[in-house]
């Protein structure tokens, strides 16, 4: 049904920053939320479709000329500068890499080679080491891809933390629930890509609304509020016992609905929270937070359900095994969505335009 990535690119938000006064960069932030909603409204559709006539090959193949069509359309509108680009950081790209890759790995399969492993605890100390000499790199370097200065902002640093936690807790419900509706409900593709979609459609609906309330009020009380409506989805879809159309996809619109009220209030706070020429230099480590956080969604999500999965098994049947694990990493998802609401409201009252 192909895979959701709930924001733009790193550089659309830098492009929709220099481009768009303070006063109606919330509600550029938005549309792009929309457009981005819209783009993934009919990807689960469309990729059920395409996988149920065509095979699985068929949502990758249909990409490529998608994305030769998007090249060349940026290329031609977007406008280009003669400046003096910023030296690449290769210590820190390195480095980066190398503590991304050991603790998600260490994450992911932890359940399945033992936590006390001899691999999964050197996987855990080269983290931890690699993680210790990116910080002094990028203290070091004179042109860091990661400037921590920033994060001296409590807004910044609020506002990007919310982000990780957000995308960890949205890519809970969309790694287990396909799996969830298309093998243990055994639903077709399409209809399980028709009832996902109810998502994005929601989110599709509410961006624009909350990028243009938070040009006005700023972002505290909206990102907070979205974060409670999304673990408030997250807890109804946790009751998978008796399934209904209705409620999963009542819990999936709630999702969305938190999704969109936190997306663009949260992304008009960051980047007015810097300098304009910080602007690139942000929104590179809002994404980052996005991909930390979509992968650490997969890495947790499933290292807690297989955990449960496995301690079920032992004293009950399949059906309700499968069940009460689901129930229970949708809890932990809604645990530490809760706990990014508190970040939220952490941030003060400052709006988030700056």
């Amino acid at each position: 049904m192909g895979t959701y990535c709930l924001t733009s690119t790193t550089g659309n938000q830098a492009i929709i920053t220099d481009t768009f006064q303070p006063s109606e960069r919330g509600k550029a932030i938005g549309i792009n939320a929309m457009f981005v909603s819209l783009g993934l409204a009919a990807g689960p559709t469309l990729g059920g479709i395409l996988v149920g006539n065509y095979g699985w090959q068929s949502i990758f193949i249909i990409n490529i000329p998608i994305g030769i069509i998007s090249t060349i359309w940026s290329w031609t509108i977007l406008p280009s500068k003669n400046t003096k680009p910023q030296k690449f950081d290769i210590g820190g790209s390195v480095t980066i890499f190398i503590f991304l890759s050991t603790l998600l790995l260490a994450v992911s399969h932890g359940h399945i080679w033992g936590w006390h492993s001899s691999i999964v605890m050197c996987l855990f100390f080269t983290a931890l080491i690699s993680f210790v000499m990116f910080i002094y790199i990028e203290i070091k370097c004179g042109h860091p891809m990661f400037n921590l200065g920033l994060f001296r902002n409590q807004v910044f640093l609020a506002g990007n933390l919310a982000a990780m936690i957000n995308y960890l807790t949205q890519y809970t419900v969309t790694f287990l629930m396909p799996f969830y509706l298309v093998n243990f409900l055994v639903l077709s593709t399409r209809n399980a890509g028709l009832l996902m979609s109810a998502f994005p459609v929601a989110m599709m609906l509410t961006s624009p609304v909350a990028g243009i309330l938070s040009d006005r009020f700023g972002s505290r009380l909206l990102t907070s509020a979205g974060m409670l409506i999304i673990c408030s989805g997250i807890v109804i879809l946790g009751h998978t016992e008796n399934f209904t159309y209705v409620m999963n996809a009542f819990g999936l619109a709630l999702v969305g609905l938190g999704t969109g009220l936190f997306l663009a209030p949260n992304n008009n706070a960051i980047m007015g929270s810097v300098l304009r020429n910080n602007i690139g230099v942000a929104s590179g480590t809002l994404a980052l937070m996005r991909n930390i956080g979509q992968v650490m969604g997969v890495a947790v999500s499933g290292a807690v359900f297989s955990n449960q999965l496995a301690r079920y098994s032992l004293f009950t049947n399949t059906t309700a095994s499968f069940t009460l694990a689901l129930h229970d990493t949708y809890l932990v998802a809604a645990t530490i969505g809760a706990i990014g609401a508190i970040v939220c409201w952490s941030r003060g009252n400052q709006r988030g335009v700056q």
